[in-house]
């Protein structure tokens, strides 16, 4: 995705909804951050269906992974820890 497609696309998820897709957190416009719901790596498309507004603390967590397999990896690390049984 070229810069000026990065930043319209942005401004056009800003103009929806400012908060992260993950968190649900208010985003400052200069810290938001366009998502790829399935990662690019994964065979995911810059369509519009495909992106979301995220932070940068989730965006990052997330990494190459779709949303299930990030929350999956969530829940399956809190069982090992035993925060959960």
């Amino acid at each position: 995705m070229t810069n000026m497609t990065q930043r319209t696309t942005r401004l056009r998820l800003w103009n929806q909804r400012p908060v992260c897709a993950y968190c649900r957190r208010n985003l400052r416009r200069r810290t938001a951050t366009v998502d790829h719901l399935v990662p690019r790596s994964a065979g995911g498309t810059d369509d519009d269906s495909n992106l979301v507004l995220a932070c940068a603390t989730c965006n990052l967590a997330k990494d190459n992974r779709t949303p299930i397999e990030w929350c999956a990896d969530i829940l399956q690390a809190a069982v090992a820890a035993g925060v959960l049984a």
